[in-house]
């Protein structure tokens, strides 16, 4: 027999309205999610964008004292570390940090010995360079710069000596590293061990041998520190190079005042 049909609006009626209702209700929770992921980036993006424009007012004294012709003021020196100070509040950074403590360095050198305000900025220095090398334990720049610190409070010799070391491990190819840290290591060599020696050693070969430029202050720096036979020990059984070594102390013997 047949049956009446099914009017279509009836044909499976709650199924398909069940499926609207459960579309709309993606599409609500989708706006929702999507609503909330523009607010989380948003408040990200807004404390980066205020700490990085609070740190533009550090770029220029730190470029002066990259290039060391023109010694920033005292006013210049403040505005730049108030600069640092917002923008670490607003989100820290290794980077910031560091370069927080570069600026308090080249304040405590302008200062003589006995103002008290050295020991503020040093102990200050230090904390900053060791909270961005927390972040980041792979700056080698930080580390020399820690080593300056410790030197600069008549720490012991060989927490001087660690961070140097430290430094070397980080960055032993950074250039600009080579002369200042090699000459801190003339003078605290007694502090290290024997494999750090050995890797004191191969350094000095490496500035040796790389860089013809860096010889003669490398060596003047040692001769001042009357440490040429360690530059001798670091170059090796080379002969060429023992030969332009003997070449420039006959240079320097020259030189030198009568």
């Amino acid at each position: 027999m047949a049956r009446d049909p099914v009017p279509e609006a009836e044909q499976g009626g709650p199924s398909r309205r069940h499926r609207r209702r459960s579309a709309n209700r993606r599409d609500v929770v989708a706006i929702v999610l999507s609503v909330a992921l523009g607010i989380a980036l948003l408040g990200l993006s807004v404390p980066r964008t205020i700490a990085a424009w609070y740190a533009l007012a550090a770029q220029p004294v730190l470029e002066k004292l990259l290039i060391a012709k023109e010694p920033p003021s005292d006013a210049e020196f403040a505005h730049a570390i108030a600069g640092l100070d917002n923008a670490n509040a607003w989100v820290p950074s290794a980077r910031r940090l560091t370069d927080l403590a570069i600026l308090e360095i080249g304040q405590l050198l302008r200062l003589p010995r006995s103002d008290p305000k050295r020991a503020i900025l040093l102990a200050s220095a230090e904390q900053h360079l060791v909270d961005g090398l927390v972040a980041n334990p792979t700056d080698g720049y930080a580390w020399l710069n820690l080593a300056i610190v410790r030197e600069q409070a008549g720490l012991p010799p060989r927490q001087i000596a660690v961070a140097l070391v430290q430094s070397l491990a980080m960055a032993p190819n950074a250039r600009p590293l080579w002369l200042p840290r090699a000459s801190m290591l003339l003078v605290y060599w007694p502090s290290l061990q024997s494999d750090e020696l050995l890797v004191m050693r191969a350094q000095l070969h490496t500035i040796w041998t790389v860089d013809k430029n860096l010889q003669l202050p490398l060596l003047q720096v040692a001769a001042r520190l009357g440490r040429v036979q360690t530059i001798s020990w670091g170059i090796g059984d080379d002969p060429p190079e023992q030969a332009e070594l003997k070449k420039l102390r006959d240079t320097l013997a020259k030189l030198a005042p009568r």
